[in-house]
């Protein structure tokens, strides 16, 4: 024969003291020194950009029964090592090959060489190139201080990490934002943190974002971690002000009497209080104000067992900084009943 084969072989024995058969499969191999060859060029990887904890399978197809082969690859350094094809299947070779943490980012090369069972070997496939990435996140923020006050300069911090090894990037890109614009940009230290100094201008609160993208050239991925907000309080330090105040200047006991003022503020009010006096301060009623101007209307009951005489009354407002302004006195002169 010229060709390889297997034939299936009786043997039988018959002696005068026994008798014995033999089913048998011979395996006849042609010697030859012809390497193996692809199928249809059948040769490449599963996946040719994957992250660093996942696996791509390099495989090929060959014409003939595999011996023996190996896959040839770079993983924690630059330098390629051989690792043994164990598993054979219809002529196939494959090789799972598993990232971790410590792989390098970037390019790798990945290579099958292959003999066949008379150990020809074909070690003519070419190197595949498949690129390995790690993936960034924005892992903290801080805003320092934080609450401010207005023109005051608060110092915004972000680390960034390599999520699949928990380590901090260096000279990563970082934007920093506020609830409308784009503040400015500035790169991570080595311990994975940049900063940027924002001075507010605008009392209130908003958010505040650090923000990055891929980065390509540096082999960085990023995913629904790519950013932080934290909010910033900003305050003012201006109390509210106060205008048209009225009330009564003459009253009976028991009468119900309108002590009113008018508020406003550079900002938002909060809330006021009414306060009364015979001879002791008392607060005997408090409403919420809203809005950057604002009455506050107050309904008092002078006490039914008041000794006529002179009662006096004022209103504090504060804002929603707790900046507060208290009203002039004003006094009502208290009759009773004949």
């Amino acid at each position: 024969t010229n060709q390889n084969k297997e034939y299936h072989v009786t043997f039988f024995i018959n002696s005068t003291e026994y008798t014995y058969e033999d089913d048998s499969i011979l395996n006849v191999i042609v010697p030859e020194n012809v390497p193996p060859q692809l199928v249809n060029d059948t040769y490449g990887l599963t996946k040719y950009n994957i992250t660093r904890g996942e696996n791509t399978t390099i495989f090929a197809l060959w014409n003939e029964a595999i011996g023996n082969a190996s896959a040839e690859f770079n993983s924690t350094t630059k330098y390629l090592a051989n690792y043994t094809i164990s598993n054979y299947t219809d002529n196939w070779t494959n090789y799972t090959i598993q990232t971790t943490s410590l792989w390098l980012l970037g390019h790798h090369a990945a290579k099958i060489y292959a003999w066949d069972i008379q150990n020809n070997l074909n070690d003519t496939l070419p190197y595949l190139d498949f690129i390995v990435y790690g993936v960034a996140e924005v892992t903290n923020i801080t805003a320092t201080p934080n609450p401010i006050n207005v023109t005051n300069t608060t110092i915004i911090a972000c680390q960034v990490k390599d999520s699949t090894n928990d380590t901090p990037i260096q000279n990563y890109v970082v934007s920093f934002y506020n609830s409308t614009d784009l503040l400015g940009t500035n790169t991570t230290n080595s311990t994975g943190w940049a900063t940027y100094h924002y001075t507010d201008q605008t009392p209130g609160q908003e958010a505040i974002t650090c923000n990055i993208t891929e980065d390509d050239q540096r082999f960085y991925k990023t995913d629904e971690n790519n950013q932080k907000t934290i909010n910033l309080t900003t305050k003012e330090l201006i109390p509210p002000k106060w205008s048209s105040v009225s009330g009564p200047s003459i009253a009976h006991k028991g009468d119900y009497v309108n002590l009113s003022a008018y508020w406003t503020d550079n900002f938002e009010l909060g809330s006021a209080i009414l306060s009364v006096s015979t001879g002791t301060w008392s607060n005997v009623s408090t409403m919420q104000l809203s809005g950057n101007e604002s009455w506050a209307n107050f309904t008092y009951q002078i006490p039914t067992d008041m000794t006529p005489g002179q009662l006096t009354w004022k209103q504090y407002a504060n804002d929603t900084f707790n900046n507060t302004n208290v009203t002039s006195e004003q006094t009502i002169s208290v009759w009773g009943w004949s």
